[in-house]
């Protein structure tokens, strides 16, 4: 679901050089959540055809397809095709996966993304202070049937109150756009913000 550009500091952003995580994390996982934010960036201006889908073009073959959904809300599945195609491997904080394998994060759904953060201990506040490669949790007041209805990529450290985001399913900070994958700069503040998957925070996948 989109949020739209009258609930962010909303611009259209040309896709800015990425910004490496700072946390304490191995080289690998923090050259993985790069990664996941360059792709993100790359695809800053793709749009759906319609609401939800482009028949054929990126959104729908790569996005959508992987998990058996044409034409659904594709904010959930734009971030776990970046975090895939990145390669991002990580044990949960908690530790859920180690020694079995890399417990991923790839989904359909918000709500269950933001429940499996709370499971792992990544699930993190609104005062938090996300980090480049985090991810951020939006409540649509356009969607009453959760609370978890939008998630989007931070591709920059939370600075000065703001965090920019970049989110598939994003409605077009220019007027009279189409949804796609857009770049919004979002206030810490804004009552729908409502928190973070602290994919900086992981542990990394030896």
């Amino acid at each position: 679901m989109a949020i739209t550009a009258a609930l962010a500091v909303g611009r259209a952003a040309s896709a800015p050089a990425a910004n490496a995580p700072s946390s304490q994390t191995s080289d690998h996982h923090s050259i993985a959540l790069a990664r996941m934010v360059q792709l993100a960036e790359s695809k800053i201006g793709t749009v759906a055809l319609g609401r939800n889908s482009d028949k054929g073009g990126f959104i729908d073959t790569e996005v959508e397809a992987p998990f058996g959904f044409h034409g659904k809300p594709w904010c959930a599945m734009f971030v776990s095709w970046a975090a895939r195609t990145a390669g991002v491997r990580f044990y949960s904080a908690n530790g859920i996966g180690r020694g079995v394998k890399p417990y991923m994060l790839y989904g359909a759904s918000v709500a269950r993304i933001y429940d499996w953060a709370r499971n792992t201990g990544l699930a993190r506040g609104r005062k938090y202070r996300a980090e480049a490669g985090d991810l951020v949790i939006f409540d649509s007041p356009h969607n009453t049937r959760s609370r978890y209805d939008h998630i989007g990529i931070v591709v920059a450290p939370a600075s000065g109150g703001v965090i920019h985001v970049v989110a598939g399913d994003n409605t077009n900070p220019q007027p009279g756009g189409h949804n796609g994958v857009f770049e919004t700069t979002d206030r810490t503040s804004s009552k729908v913000l409502v928190g973070y998957v602290a994919l900086s925070a992981a542990h990394d996948v030896d």
